[in-house]
């Protein structure tokens, strides 16, 4: 249990630091730019780790199935990801992650409706520590950037409403697929879907940018998705989720850090309720 606890700390501790890349190299592209920058190198790191995994893809390609992928990558990969890119460079790390990684209460929400999941007492109460929490990211004590946290807070949250919405999708796909090779297969969709803007946002992004957005890709698509599978087989999906929940802090402590970027008391009050809140909703 100890190790499993340990490689969930250390997928949190990736998917943040993902996002002080993604800040760092973002520049001048936009979101889809920035998302697909990042595509190549973590293509490859996926397709790497499976090949040595030997992992079994064949089921991914039958038509029913592909085409829920494709869905699925479309709303949480294409859309989720751009909106929380987008949230990253309007108010930065720590408040874009604390919005976006808000995503598990939406989940549960859909997985209800749509799957017909139980919804306990946990759920409802990290909920509402969710709800407070972003309402106290909107407080306008630190470094949001022109016209406040709002804006960016709420793209974040369509950020959240999106992945809740492509993973509820891919939930139907792992009840037969291996969850590394769904990864991959994600990714080369990914991939397929941003193929024509890659070769230009690579010019535009310079071989600094190219640099720092590429290792934030195998980091947060690559790096950090391995170790949450490696996680969940070893201590289950309520504990890894959890655990990984401590992300919007690790990113408020690195952007801050790292970044130089200045939240307020009430601020980082929000975080650590968004985060215990999650942890709430992902332990029922």
């Amino acid at each position: 249990m100890l190790l499993g606890s340990l490689i969930a700390l250390l997928t949190a501790a990736s998917w943040s630091i993902a996002a002080v890349f993604y800040k760092k190299g973002e520049g001048e592209l936009t979101a889809v730019e920035v998302n697909a920058v990042r595509c190549p190198a973590s293509l490859a790191f996926l397709a790497i780790v499976a090949a040595a995994a030997r992992v079994p893809i064949a089921v991914l390609w039958e038509p029913m199935v592909l085409a829920i992928v494709i869905v699925a990558t479309l709303l949480a990969l294409v859309a989720g990801d751009t909106l929380y890119l987008l949230s990253i460079k309007k108010v930065g790390v720590a408040l874009a992650t604390a919005a976006s990684y808000t995503y598990p209460a939406f989940t549960a929400a859909l997985s209800a409706w749509l799957i017909g999941e139980r919804v306990g007492l946990a759920v409802a109460v990290g909920t509402a520590m969710v709800v407070m929490g972003v309402w106290l990211l909107c407080r306008d004590e630190g470094d949001a950037g022109e016209g406040g946290p709002v804006a960016g807070v709420a793209i974040g949250l369509a950020a959240a409403v999106t992945w809740a919405a492509g993973i509820t999708a891919f939930r139907y796909v792992l009840f037969s697929c291996d969850p590394l090779g769904l990864a991959l297969v994600r990714m080369i969709v990914l991939t397929a879907l941003l193929a024509p803007v890659i070769p230009e946002a690579l010019a535009k992004a310079g071989p600094q940018g190219m640099l720092y957005l590429s290792a934030g890709g195998m980091l947060g698509l690559g790096l950090g998705g391995v170790l949450f599978y490696a996680a969940l087989a070893l201590i289950g999906a309520a504990r890894a989720s959890t655990i990984t929940a401590a992300t919007p802090l690790f990113s408020a402590l690195l952007s801050m850090a790292l970044l130089k970027e200045r939240l307020g008391g009430i601020q980082l009050l929000g975080i650590a309720l968004i985060s215990a809140g999650v942890a709430l909703v992902s332990a029922d």
